[in-house]
């Protein structure tokens, strides 16, 4: 064993019996450092040349050195734990990994093999080294690769799985163990099928493995329409998934890369929007008014002159005698053969001002009575529902007349991907997706900053910036522009990470444009509705399949003296009406929810739970939801008691008059010319 005293005695001349054959053999054989040194005093007895080109000590300096003169990292302490086991013969060979000191103060990285050789009865110790810097570069390369890769996969905003050759899952990312049930832990080495099944959403049958086409096709493949996830505790999730081959230098697959992504929600709003546009089109064509869509029209000078007729009801083509094929596309004043727009001051006051407006008109075109009510959904756009109340105004013109008076809405990843500098926003790299969804060439895009994309501000782009490097925001909503200057609407997913030394921002961005629009048509198609239910003084409810209500106008409300809707919601005719005209009205929806077929135009007796009774015109429909199966009904009644007393009263007059009428008749009769009548 070496001490510090025995460092220190001088390195004798000869070499202690060595063979001159042996050391040619060493050098001779060897293309890397060599180094043998002394086991008791570790004074190095012989270095090679590649040791002494590399080191840059000359021949006589080394000899003077030992092992830890230029392993600057290793104590002495330490060197004699690594030599131990040769010293006491558990080991032939040690190897370790350490550094080496130049001459010039350079160092580099090494890998040692190390044993214990004699020589007569002297004991030695021989030293191959292997200058590992190049492994140690790829080692750091491929450390950096795979901490960028676990960057990605552990931050990106949808679920991804990898695999390998075999189908085996590597990796699972927190969104795919939320969506999947499994813990990546739990998940490791399986096969995928066992933690990603799927099924047809509509016959239950299982779907086709995504990664098994990868590896048969070898290229980017996506799953069927309708694909539903099973978790681990039987979820079913409805998902939208593409799977991608991972491929060498060599272009050989080497695994599989899966992503997907939760779509209930945006499933959730589809359903919505085909219920609501359901509802909305059942109530427009069964509405027992007119109801037609218009725009208003402008000349070249920008001056409103006429308004065109964008969509009409059926029931606009019965009242009016107009088809529907003739009215949409059409001018007002070519349609109604008029010089000027109908009642066009009325509704551009409405078209401009949002403001609803009801009155009632005589059109001399149609020689018809109308009661109209106008409101606008949107600026420029506005609706007409209108009643025909020619038969009522007639029955009290000719009453008037006996009477004198009578009076209405990464690079292959699918997804788009942006990796940008956290201080500056400067774009460090873009994906194939990126240079597909924005129209930029990757090297244009690379020159480009964030706010060349962003719409907000660069004050406010940089305060977005600083919620992700600060960690308290991930998710965005922004608008981007791309290349042909259109703007979309897009969610981002950002997270702060190191790269190369600098901070950046990485950063997936899915296209939310057409969603934002379904959206809005959804709130759009429910203001319609809203505003139609608001606004019209019939009666407008819905009704589910036991023939409770679950929704009902304002003109409902009103007319039983309800507050809140929640007040009435609920309840059945047996809870508003009489007995009697309880068991008439669910009959009636019985028979719809069993044949499917509507009631229209019924004219009712209606019976109040007091013994009072009016007379309400009615027309019900089924309700169906967005696969088309009956869930309920819906109808719309106009009270028309006054109409009818208004009729009555018409029939006793003209009764009356004929009475009086054969009276004077008869009197003549008897005496004629003679008789002088009191």
């Amino acid at each position: 064993m070496a001490s510090e005293s025995g460092r220190q005695r001088k390195h004798p001349k000869d070499n202690h019996g060595l063979s001159s054959d042996f050391f040619q053999r060493v050098l001779a054989e060897s293309v890397n450092e060599i180094y043998v040194f002394d086991a008791d005093t570790w004074r190095f007895l012989l270095v090679n040349d590649s040791a002494r080109k590399n080191l840059g000590f000359s021949a006589k300096e080394l000899v003077q050195m030992t092992p830890l003169d230029i392993k600057p990292e290793l104590t002495e302490q330490m060197f004699r734990e690594i030599l131990a086991p040769l010293y006491n013969g558990k080991k032939q060979k040690v190897i370790f990994e350490t550094v080496h000191l130049r001459k010039n103060k350079t160092r580099y990285p090494v890998e040692v093999h190390l044993q214990m050789i004699h020589e007569g009865e002297k004991k030695l110790f021989a030293a191959i080294i292997l200058d590992i810097t190049e492994r140690k570069r790829a080692e750091e390369i491929r450390r950096k690769s795979e901490q960028l890769f676990r960057a990605a996969l552990y931050s990106i905003g949808d679920a991804v799985i990898t695999t390998d050759t075999e189908g085996r899952i590597l990796h699972m990312n927190p969104v795919a163990e939320n969506l999947t049930g499994y813990k990546e832990s739990e998940a490791k080495g399986k096969a995928l099928e066992k933690v990603f099944v799927i099924v047809n959403e509509f016959t239950g049958q299982p779907a086709e493995n995504p990664v098994n086409r990868v590896l048969r096709e070898g290229k980017i493949v996506g799953l069927a329409n309708h694909t539903v996830l099973i978790s681990k505790n039987g979820r079913q999730i409805p998902i939208a998934d593409s799977g991608a081959p991972i491929m060498d230098e060599d272009g050989k697959i080497t695994g599989t890369v899966l992503v997907f992504r939760d779509q209930s929600e945006e499933r959730k709003w589809q359903r919505k929007i085909s219920e609501s546009e359901a509802r909305f089109r059942g109530l427009f064509e069964s509405s027992a008014t007119g109801i037609a869509l218009h725009r208003l029209v402008y000349d070249a000078e920008g001056v409103p002159v006429d308004y065109e007729i964008l969509d009409v009801n059926n029931q606009y083509e019965k009242i009016l005698g107009i088809p529907k094929e003739k009215a949409v596309g059409q001018r007002a004043t070519l349609l109604y053969g008029t010089g000027k727009p109908p009642y066009f001051e009325q509704y551009l006051f409405v078209a401009r001002s949002g403001k609803s407006l009801s009155f009632e008109t005589y059109f001399e075109p149609m020689q018809k009575h109308f009661f109209i009510t106008v409101f606008s959904p949107e600026q420029e756009i506005f609706a007409t529902t209108f009643l025909d109340i020619s038969p009522l105004k007639n029955a009290i013109s000719q009453i008037e007349k006996s009477s004198r008076q009578f009076s209405k809405m990464f690079y292959e990843h699918s997804a788009v991907k942006l990796i940008l500098d956290a201080k500056t926003g400067q774009l460090l790299d873009v994906n194939h997706a990126a240079e597909k969804f924005y129209g930029w060439k990757r090297e244009k895009m690379r020159s480009m900053n964030i706010s060349d994309i962003n719409t907000l501000s660069p004050e406010e782009i940089n305060m977005e910036m600083e919620k992700v490097r600060t960690g308290r925001q991930s998710y965005f909503e922004f608008r981007h522009r791309l290349a042909d200057g259109t703007v979309r609407d897009v969610e981002v997913y950002s997270t702060a990470m190191e790269m190369d030394g600098k901070e950046v921002l990485y950063s997936i961005v899915h296209d939310v444009t057409e969603k934002r629009k379904a959206t809005e048509l959804l709130l759009y198609e429910q203001y319609l509705m809203n505003s139609l239910m608001d606004t019209t003084p019939d009666l407008i409810y819905f009704k589910d399949k036991e023939s409770r209500l679950i929704r009902v106008n304002k003109a409902v409300l009103k007319r039983f003296e309800f507050q809140h809707e929640s007040e009435i919601l609920g309840k059945t005719d047996f809870d508003l009406f009489s007995q009697e005209y309880a068991l008439q009205t669910f009959n009636d929806e019985r028979k719809i929810l069993e044949t499917g077929t509507p009631l229209i135009g019924l004219e009712e007796k209606v019976i109040w739970p007091d013994g009072h009774i009016t007379w309400a015109s009615t027309s019900k429909l089924p309700l169906k939801d967005a696969r088309g199966n009956i869930v309920g009904t819906f109808g719309i009644s106009r009270d028309i008691t006054e109409w009818k007393k208004s009729l009555k009263n018409f029939r006793k007059q003209k009764k009356k008059q004929k009475k009086v009428t054969g009276s004077k008749l008869l009197f003549y009769r008897i005496c004629p010319m003679r008789c002088v009548p009191l």
